[in-house]
């Protein structure tokens, strides 16, 4: 899978909706390092955006 690095995941998950594409897998951490997330252009073609972020980190898993 190809990877792009951006600016700001939001604002490239914001532009990608407005042109017809879709969110495949939304916004995840890989913790201290990046987010990320999967999508796809308004053909198909998929692809991950990642945003660099030493401070990234997963929401807490709520308790049953």
């Amino acid at each position: 899978m190809h990877y792009l690095h951006v600016r700001s995941l939001e604002q490239t998950i914001e532009r990608i909706l407005e042109l017809g594409g879709t969110v495949v897998r939304p916004k995840a951490a890989v913790p201290k390092t990046a987010w990320f997330a999967v999508v796809a252009d308004p053909k198909g073609n998929i692809f991950a955006i990642w945003q660099v972020d030493p401070l990234a980190m997963p929401q807490p898993e709520p308790e049953d």
